[in-house]
């Protein structure tokens, strides 16, 4: 059987991918505060048509978020998560949350290890950005995964908020430091119904 990431990548097509008027209109995001014109984060939106066409699928898990987005609500907001293009995490997701757990635990500790301290720091102050960040490899096994910030998109996810700490990513970072959660319309039903119960 093809794997959830399988399907995904199936359903969004191969790069360079091109899209149909609706789709593109649906997959565009527009800044909603003018504060993102300073944010590092207004990356996401200058080079969201990179992430679209030429982005890899791979799983993604939440480290940290703004908390208004475990809600539904009308605004996008910022978020941390790591993610891997090491095909052993496609199916082994909970490997992925295991990691995760352990970069989040590091919020508001002073490690001496210096690559776990830069994230600890980075997690703590919660107004920093960091893009493409590899986290420290004695807390991956030694595969190859990063910490980033992105713009979590609620209308690309189901129910429009955060029920969940996982989802497919959609990353270029040969190309750009931006990245997107793969939107909802591209997931399988399996993936939804698993994510919203």
């Amino acid at each position: 059987m093809p794997s959830v990431l399988d399907v995904c990548r199936e359903n969004f097509g191969r790069p360079p991918r091109q899209f149909r008027f609706f789709e593109r209109m649906d997959l565009t995001i527009r800044r909603c505060h003018i504060s993102l014109l300073w944010d590092p984060l207004k990356v996401h939106y200058k080079q969201q048509k990179i992430v679209q066409t030429e982005g890899q699928i791979v799983w993604g898990h939440l480290v940290q978020a703004n908390s208004s987005l475990f809600d539904k609500g009308p605004n996008d907001c910022p978020a941390d998560v790591i993610y891997s293009f090491d095909p052993f995490f496609d199916d082994r997701l909970d490997a992925l949350a295991e990691i995760a757990e352990a970069v989040s635990e590091l919020k508001g500790t002073e490690p001496n290890e210096p690559g776990q301290l830069e994230v600890a720091r980075h997690l703590t102050d919660e107004y920093t950005r960091i893009f493409k960040h590899p986290v420290p490899p004695e807390m991956t096994g030694g595969r190859e995964v990063f910490l980033t910030s992105l713009m979590v998109i609620r209308k690309h996810l189901p129910g429009y908020y955060l029920q969940n700490g996982y989802f497919p990513l959609v990353a270029c970072p040969d190309m750009t430091p931006a990245l997107l959660i793969l939107p909802a319309r591209y997931w399988p039903k399996a993936l939804i119904a698993a994510w919203e119960s």
